[in-house]
């Protein structure tokens, strides 16, 4: 665990330092890697412009939760569900054009979609190569769980930021009256619960991320986070 955490704040700290480092003038006004980067931007405008390597289709713009970093209460577009055969018919334009990735979520909680699962199932049957999740958790149950490893969920991204309750409930409201949101061991449940589904059917998939975001409501929380997560999830995402 020790050495999983220490290659967790390495990796992390090692990434903040690229990417502070590339600001300063010796890069950024060296002919040499403004040519080489100019280059590799233009290449993958060129594999964009001839196909995505990832389309999203989001299926519902309702959500939950009311976080700080989201303005998903200030959006004017009509609140709903996406229709099922526009779905359907993307998702087949989606393998006509061989597009390998398929992020079925938008501006809104994913899994209030109670058709969720079956869209997964869908996609997967129709020939996509990996389809991807971003949820905040809280409705990962245990039938929906179950529901995703059976339908071949490939990617789970679940965003979390917080280490405590206290910290959760600053980042992570409830809607229009901005209260605590008191989900955070529902959550960290819900986690334990899918990994046991996945033990019990021996199944590698979905491959879980759990993510934080640096925020002044969770400074100092960092090293913990990994610490907690490091040999629970897949992956985690800073």
């Amino acid at each position: 665990m020790l050495n999983s955490l220490t290659k967790g704040v390495k990796s992390y700290k090692s990434k903040r330092l690229l990417h502070n480092a590339l600001k300063y003038p010796v890069f950024t006004r060296n002919p040499l890697y403004s040519r080489l980067y100019l280059l590799k931007v233009k290449n993958e405008i060129n594999k964009l412009e001839r196909k995505p390597s990832v389309v999203i289709i989001e299926n519902t713009n309702i959500c939950n939760i009311s976080c700080i970093f989201c303005a998903n209460e200030q959006m004017t577009r009509k609140k709903g569900h996406i229709n099922k055969s526009l779905f359907e018919d993307i998702t087949r334009q989606c393998v006509k054009e061989k597009i390998p990735n398929l992020l079925i979520q938008g501006f809104g909680e994913p899994l209030l979609d109670k058709e969720y699962v079956s869209k997964v199932e869908f996609a997967k049957n129709l020939g996509i190569k990996s389809v991807h999740c971003v949820t905040n958790g809280v409705l990962l149950k245990k039938e929906v769980s179950n529901g995703l490893i059976k339908a071949g969920l490939d990617l789970l991204y679940i965003s979390i930021d917080a280490v405590t309750k206290n910290t959760y409930s600053k980042i992570h409201r409830t809607p229009i009256n901005h209260q605590p949101f008191d989900k955070f061991d529902i959550i960290t449940q819900n986690i334990k619960e899918l990994f046991k589904l996945k033990k019990k059917y021996n199944s590698q998939k979905p491959w879980v991320q759990v993510r934080f975001k640096d925020f002044e409501e969770n400074k100092g929380e960092l090293q913990e986070f990994i610490r907690k997560y490091s040999n629970v999830v897949d992956d985690i995402n800073i």
